[in-house]
């Protein structure tokens, strides 16, 4: 048998044009891998947004819901947009309550558990406890007033009722056309800052003045990637995050939020309109 030379090998440019192809053939196994990859960080991203926000919304929007009638007020600048309202521990209804010019120590409200020897009572006193009635604006539940008086204690339930003792001689100045009577304590913010962060503070205090809090102050982060632009002036622009709108004779109060989140170019945007439905 008769071998020619070289016929058992490749020449330089066969090599070069495998390697060529190979070349492509990887280059375009690592773009695909890589838009792959992209588009599982996006997708992943996106849903983290997503699930942030909407964990923030809904959180706010039920608070916002049992939140005291006409106890929301915004204050804000720049630096940041802070929503407060004053939490309900306890709403009912009242049989007699000492009305000016009367005074006294004690109010009968409405027990509205039936049973109330099979489940625990719907209200346990806690230090701090005020007992308001209609309140008509912000001032009746933030500043010293007459129509929110310190609880001293509570009696068992009797009848379906509990008595109500007062720290001291009470006369509420007028009483509720509902006969509805709530119990408070110590309000709560909702705060969007310049640095993209929403964050929930309570335990502050009653302040006349609405503070502007900051996240020095504490507070729990609720949600990060907030990208509204905030006003020098609390619910001058429609980009604000917040903004409540008073009360009249046919509605509610309206919360109106409106949150936008970012991350590189993807922007989700709440506009909510919180109805608050209870009535002084």
């Amino acid at each position: 048998m008769t071998i020619r030379a070289g016929s058992g090998g490749f020449t330089l440019i066969e090599l070069v044009t495998v390697i060529v192809i190979l070349a492509v053939v990887g280059l375009g196994m690592v773009n695909f891998t890589r838009l792959g990859t992209r588009v599982f960080v996006d997708v992943t991203q996106r849903d983290q947004l997503l699930s942030d926000s909407r964990f923030l919304v809904e959180r706010l929007n039920r608070e916002i819901r049992t939140a005291l009638p006409n106890s929301l007020r915004v204050t804000g600048n720049s630096n940041g947009h802070c929503l407060e309202f004053m939490p309900i521990r306890w709403s009912t209804y009242y049989f007699t309550l000492p009305v000016a010019p009367d005074t006294g120590t004690e109010a009968e409200v409405a027990y509205v558990t039936a049973l109330d020897t099979l489940v625990p009572p719907p209200y346990t006193l806690q230090v701090g406890d005020q007992a308001i009635v209609y309140p008509l604006v912000a001032s009746d539940v933030y500043e010293t007033s007459d129509k929110s008086v310190a609880i001293d204690s509570v009696s068992a339930p009797v009848g379906g009722k509990v008595t109500l003792t007062f720290a001291d001689t009470a006369s509420f100045p007028q009483g509720s056309p509902s006969q509805r009577l709530f119990v408070i304590n110590q309000p709560v913010s909702y705060c969007a800052l310049a640095d993209g962060s929403v964050r929930r503070f309570s335990g502050y205090g009653v302040n006349a003045v609405q503070p502007q809090l900051q996240a020095v102050d504490g507070g729990v982060l609720m949600a990060e990637n907030l990208v509204n632009q905030l006003s020098a002036a609390a619910g001058s622009s429609s980009d604000d995050p917040f903004r409540v709108v008073p009360a009249t004779l046919t509605r509610s109060a309206l919360a109106l939020v409106r949150l936008r989140f970012g991350r590189d170019a993807e922007v989700i945007t709440f506009n909510n309109e919180v109805h608050l439905p209870n009535a002084p």
